[in-house]
């Protein structure tokens, strides 16, 4: 009844999946207050007076794809397996949803942006992804101008893997990026990195995943002490979301995760980005 509000006795097929597939959360009564299973008409709802823009490296690409399935109401479970596929789903994703947009203008505004800048591997990653981020803002609400009611223009991001590749494992050079582009943007969402499964990460791949959760810890520790304080960023933490979920069909490589939990992911950052009035 927390989960789902009014709709404890009728939900959608996007909530009522989300039990069959597992309740993908933290099983702590403080989170579980706080959350709401988005219906796809209350995800449209809540993003009615959005502008979304979301970016950043393969797992937000997966949790775009499945922000559009809740949008769209439908469930697939077919396997992301590659990086191919992830691409090419990405990419008809996106084309899917700006054509949605331009038939019926009452159906949210998200978009994919940012591909290539936002992705961790061009540096100074700072410098141009923010760049292309400011871009994007500027031009959506060059498109308000004259509009009755303006959109809140938000960026939905995760990165830092392959800044932290980049600079050759140095938590500290990647650590010292990520908040340079924390104070150079505003109206930002920020998800972190997930925890990893590391019996099924590669085998060439295992030390230096293992070096990659320190970034998360490191991010952590500066958020408990309050070391950089943002006041436009939040942050949207998918490491315990994925820690939570031990089945064995979670992930295939350990780290990207499969698309039940992606959905779940999805639903973290609805929540995030509503305020959702209707819980009984």
């Amino acid at each position: 009844r927390s989960l789902l509000g009014s709709d404890v006795d009728n939900p959608d097929l996007i909530q009522s999946s989300a039990f069959v597939d597992t309740l993908c959360v933290p099983h702590r009564d403080d989170f579980l207050s706080k959350l709401h299973l988005f219906s796809t008409e209350q995800a449209k709802l809540c993003l009615s007076n959005i502008t979304l823009g979301v970016t950043g490296d393969s797992y937000m690409m997966q949790l775009f794809i499945e922000l559009a399935e809740i949008l769209h109401g439908t469930v697939s479970n077919e396997p992301i397996t590659n990086g191919t596929y992830r691409h090419r789903l990405l990419q008809s994703t996106a084309q899917d949803l700006v054509e949605m947009r331009k038939q019926d203008t009452s159906f949210p505004d998200v978009h994919w942006i940012c591909r290539i800048e936002c992705f961790g591997r061009v540096h100074p990653f700072d410098e141009v992804c923010s760049e292309c981020i400011e871009a994007f803002q500027t031009e959506q609400k060059q498109k308000q101008q004259g509009m009755e009611q303006e959109q809140e223009v938000i960026t939905a991001i995760s990165a830092g893997v392959h800044i932290y590749d980049g600079f050759n494992g140095s938590v500290k050079e990647t650590m010292g990026q990520l908040n340079s582009f924390f104070r150079r943007n505003s109206k930002l969402v920020y998800a972190s990195m997930p925890s990893y499964r590391m019996k099924k990460v590669p085998k060439e791949y295992k030390d230096l995943t293992k070096g990659r959760q320190m970034v998360y810890w490191n991010q952590v520790e500066q958020l408990k002490q309050k070391q950089q304080h943002f006041d436009d960023v939040r942050y949207l933490d998918f490491f315990h979301l994925t820690t939570t979920c031990r089945f064995e069909n979670c992930t295939y490589d350990g780290g990207h995760r499969s698309r039940f939990v992606n959905r779940w992911k999805a639903q973290l950052l609805l929540n995030t980005l509503c305020e959702y009035s209707q819980r009984v």
